[in-house]
């Protein structure tokens, strides 16, 4: 059976003070997240995508992740694992949260 989302993804992002699930409030860093997601290489050389400052940014791949609430900023650095194995360490270009997943280009 083949699986829709192979690859084990690491995304640090920078945030600010917050206010915990207990009331609590912690001081701001970095917040590791894990998800299960799916790399692919964008077959041509120069792939470009249009950033939040309406720029042509150069990427190398698209992230796949499973439907969710979590949004990740750009700029965020990430860490795909594929088979035990650090395939690619990047940051991110774009984000779209879509109907049916979201998706993260590097």
């Amino acid at each position: 059976m083949v699986a829709q989302y192979p690859d084990y993804v690491i995304i640090k992002v920078q945030v600010g003070s917050y206010q915990g699930q207990d009331g609590t409030w912690n001081p701001g860093g970095v917040l590791d997240f894990r998800e299960n997601g799916r790399f692919e290489v964008i077959g041509i050389q120069d792939a470009y995508v249009t950033g939040e400052d309406g720029r042509q940014v150069r990427v190398k791949g698209i992230i796949y992740l499973p439907k969710g609430e979590r949004v990740f900023p750009v700029g965020a650095s990430l860490e795909v694992i594929r088979g035990g194995e650090s395939i690619l360490k990047d940051t991110a270009k774009k984000f779209y949260r879509g109907q049916l997943n979201r998706r993260l280009w590097v």
